[in-house]
């Protein structure tokens, strides 16, 4: 089995896992290089949970799209844009959030909110298997982390399970 993983490594690298002795474990690896805010740019997520001890998003979509120095998408209710820095590495910097003004829910607008806010507080990111994680401190001072699924490029609304 092959998977590419980042985050917890200086750099993403490829694990080839195998039966050696009858138990499964890597057989080999491979650093793929180092990372930087250039890979994200042209690549589109779907918003799966705010933190680690939060419940999945249902009935809701959260997107975020990195282009040409900027994250863009809908939080929920309403359309943002903000530009993205980095100071290198996998540092992360969003600069203040302009958003549409659409009227909704106050669940959803609550939700929305908290994500706008988490995104703002971005520090860093990292690949994870299958996912893109945006570290950010928390309004609480406690670092939490923004959990994304990839989306197809063929349409905004697959999402690569």
């Amino acid at each position: 089995m092959n998977a590419t993983y980042g985050g917890i490594y200086d750099a993403p690298i490829t694990l080839v896992d195998g039966l050696q002795d009858g138990q499964l474990a890597e057989v080999a690896s491979e650093e793929l290089g180092p990372v930087s805010l250039d890979d994200l740019m042209g690549t589109q997520w779907r918003l799966h949970r705010l933190n680690f001890d939060q419940e999945p998003l249902v009935d809701v979509t959260i997107s975020a799209e990195f282009a040409e120095g900027t994250v863009s998408g809908t939080g929920g209710c309403n359309s943002y844009s903000a530009n993205v820095t980095s100071s290198g590495g996998q540092l992360l910097a969003v600069a203040p959030v302009a958003t549409t003004a659409m009227a909704c829910d106050d669940d959803r607008e609550a939700l929305e909110t908290a994500y706008l806010a988490a995104l703002q507080s971005a520090t860093e990111w990292r690949f994870y298997p299958g996912q893109l994680a945006i570290g950010y401190t928390a309004t609480s001072g406690d670092q939490a982390t923004l959990f994304f699924n990839p989306v197809e490029s063929r349409g905004a609304d697959t999402v690569l399970e």
